[in-house]
């Protein structure tokens, strides 16, 4: 009888480790199906509001859709085009000012040279228009900027008479030296 006992208790060990290897599988098995659990609530969540946003879209046929981006690109279009031609005009009349102001200063630089002609005042401004970007240097002889350079003696006359003896000088239209 002794065997039996003994042998009773080896095989009640025997269930209990069966039992807690069968508990540990068991509590494994319930954290994976509460994992999967959730993964399934966050798919249908997913698919609902996959379902209401077709829905919406649906509420607008795709022809009103198709025909909205289609106006939308003939306006940029038909923007970009008039976008072109402002630029244009608006280079035209640059141009034009241009011109028109080069004829000006040209016709004030003769009206000067004619009224005063070894002014130094008037070289001077002569001088500050060049600066300004009027080509002095083709219409006064380089002998008056540097007698009135030297005249004033500053350094930034001096300056300003390189800057515009630095042009062509082979034209004078006409002013004699």
């Amino acid at each position: 009888m002794s065997c039996t006992i003994e042998k009773a208790l080896a095989d009640a060990k025997a269930l209990v480790e069966r039992l807690r290897d069968h508990d540990d599988a068991a509590e494994s098995l319930i954290e994976q199906t509460t994992a999967l659990n959730k993964r399934v609530e966050a798919m249908k969540q997913y698919q609902e509001e996959i379902q209401e946003l077709n829905e919406v879209a649906r509420h607008r046929p795709r022809s009103t859709l198709v025909m909205g981006i289609q106006q939308e690109n003939r306006q940029i279009r038909e923007l970009q085009q008039e976008n072109k031609e402002l630029r244009t005009s608006l280079e035209e009349h640059q141009s034009a000012l241009e011109l028109i102001m080069s004829k000006y200063r040209e016709q004030m630089f003769r009206l000067l040279m004619a009224s005063k002609k070894d002014d130094p005042g008037i070289i001077m401004n002569l001088v500050l228009m060049q600066v300004d970007g009027f080509p002095v240097a083709r219409m006064c002889p380089p002998g008056r900027v540097y007698n009135f350079c030297f005249l004033a003696r500053g350094p930034k006359t001096n300056t300003l008479a390189n800057g515009v003896l630095q042009g062509p000088s082979s034209s004078f239209c006409g002013v004699p030296e």
